[in-house]
């Protein structure tokens, strides 16, 4: 940033932004209460004053969108003990059943990593969003989608796939061809998104999907 590295306390300019150098042990900050008055009063003034971005506020939560993911947690010490409510078609990654609702609350204490389904680029197209395998060999028709899919052993794969329509077969088979009994899937209307559980085999468990 062009700034020597023995720089005083104080503000410097850098680029197109400013920097304000403390020379002050972070961990002083949380060894008494109200400690970090002044670190948070700086950082109001460069955010309010230099950035002029606006009144700064704080909150008891964290959120994160990176496509079509949302990363949410709820601090339980904080400004207040508000829930954070998401809305949306959410897959609930951290459900071991990828339930598939409306709206999620985290309460404080509590995070949330979801799947929005309303963030999907490509809706029409055929494909896993959420699994406990990994997905290979993908191959989409009119009217089907297959793949192969993989994981350890002796574990439990469930699978929440997008499909332009609810599905009339679903067919899978294990490595040496054998068709898994039990492989209906359940199907989700709002979503647009089936439902498979089957158990995991490293070699590779082939799904075939027709509607």
């Amino acid at each position: 940033m062009g700034i020597d590295k023995r720089a005083k306390e104080g503000e410097y300019n850098s680029g197109n932004g400013t920097v304000y150098v403390l020379r002050q042990d972070p961990k002083e900050f949380v060894l008494q209460k109200q400690a970090d008055t002044r670190f948070v009063e700086t950082v109001k003034n460069l955010y309010q004053t230099k950035a002029k971005a606006g009144t700064m506020e704080f909150k008891n939560n964290l959120y994160l969108e990176r496509g079509p993911f949302d990363l949410i947690a709820v601090m339980d010490e904080s400004v207040d003990a508000k829930p954070y409510t998401q809305f949306g078609i959410l897959i609930d990654l951290f459900d071991p059943t990828l339930p598939v609702l409306d709206v999620k609350t985290v309460q404080p204490g509590e995070q949330a990593f979801l799947f929005n389904v309303n963030r999907v680029e490509d809706k029409n197209k055929p494909q896993v969003l959420a699994a406990a395998s990994r997905v290979y060999e993908e191959n989409r028709t009119k009217n089907s989608y297959s793949f192969i899919t993989k994981s350890p052993a002796q574990t439990n794969n469930v699978m929440r796939i997008l499909l332009p329509a609810q599905p009339k077969k679903v067919t899978i088979k294990d490595p040496a061809g054998n068709t898994i009994p039990d492989a209906g899937s359940v199907w989700d209307q709002v979503s647009k998104t089936t439902l498979l559980t089957f158990e995991n085999n490293p070699d590779g468990i082939s799904v075939q999907i027709e509607w």
